[in-house]
């Protein structure tokens, strides 16, 4: 028998140990153990009796931070997302990152776009994966994972939030559900990306697993739903054993890298096709679910490839040749 947790106590105890166990088998997520710990002797004094993390709660322990940064306050609030992420599945009264407004501070970092020899290299990985007898499926859900983040331009949260309900086979569409900005949507998927959603759920049909409505698509060891918290730390670790990502500490890109570089690789594409981009662009908007075009074009403007290949495009259009032939 387990030695019982002493470390956390009150109605949330059991929560908050599994979500630091989690993190800590994971590994590279020490901060955000601390961080709870911090959270969890915040709430056992001012809300002892609390059974859900709500809105209030997390405003309240923000607002007793007036004392460090406001990069470390915003690192405290990463942490207390990730927690309330893990903790939906069980009772969805939990507050959600949605009912916060966006931190608005300079940006400080470059997105990085994965070459499409990395993006290789990640299926590649994934596809080499050890499955386990608790986690048969694992090597093709994390291509699945990495199809979906990259070829559909989903956010983590997104993907992990998917029901198998939310997946059309003959339309080859999925339903992304009130998500950022309360906002639903359809998102189509490319020929590779449905081959492997099917194939994975052909294989948890054929293993056995939970296959409901209102299961996750994505399920973990012995078909328990999916959560982000999990797929987060998986994906994290197949970067780094791709060789992608450096080890932990080293920095490199991030799973919403993979976001951007939907993006950015769906312009350029646009662009060497000769498409008409600023057409097109409402259309990439309503894919990703943004709120508007600025939010879209925030991708693009910081990404060096993009702004090269729409230069030497129009540099091609303003030739001379080019503008008696558009003339003509």
């Amino acid at each position: 028998m387990s030695k019982p947790n002493t470390e956390f106590s009150g109605p949330l105890a059991s929560d908050f140990a599994e979500f630091s166990e989690l993190m800590l088998a994971t590994g590279g997520h020490e901060w955000n153990v601390a961080n709870m710990r911090r959270f969890h002797r915040f709430l056992s004094k001012a809300y002892p009796k609390a059974t859900v993390l709500t809105k209030e709660m997390l405003e309240s322990w923000l607002s007793s931070m007036t004392h460090v940064s406001a990069l470390t306050r915003a690192k405290y609030r990463g942490s207390a997302f990730l927690l309330c992420d893990f903790l939906r599945d069980r009772d969805p009264r939990t507050a959600t990152r949605e009912q916060f407004l966006p931190i608005r501070r300079q940006r400080t970092f470059k997105p990085y776009i994965f070459s499409h020899e990395e993006i290789a290299t990640l299926f590649e990985g994934a596809r080499t994966m050890r499955p386990w007898g608790c986690d048969p499926l694992l090597p093709l859900r994390m291509e699945v994972v990495v199809g979906l983040l990259y070829t559909a331009g989903l956010r983590l949260g997104e993907l992990a939030r998917l029901h198998i309900r939310d997946y059309d086979s003959r339309t080859a569409c999925l339903t992304i559900r009130e998500t950022k900005f309360r906002k639903s949507r359809q998102v189509p998927l490319s020929g590779s990306a449905n081959r492997l959603v099917e194939e994975y759920l052909r294989q948890r049909r054929e293993v056995g697993l939970s296959y409901t409505q209102t299961d996750t698509l994505l399920c973990g060891r012995w078909g328990a739903r999916a959560n982000r918290v999990a797929i987060q730390a998986r994906t994290t670790k197949l970067m780094r054993q791709s060789g992608v990502k450096p080890p932990p500490g080293g920095g490199g890109p991030r799973i919403h890298d993979l976001r951007h570089t939907f993006a950015v690789h769906c312009i350029l594409r646009w662009y060497r096709d000769g498409k008409n981009v600023q057409a097109l662009l409402p259309r990439l908007v309503t894919y990703m679910g943004h709120r508007d075009l600025e939010s879209t074009q925030l991708y693009l403007s910081v990404t060096p490839d993009v702004l090269r290949e729409a230069s030497d495009r129009f540099e091609s259009l303003a030739r001379p040749d080019q503008l008696v032939e558009a003339d003509s």
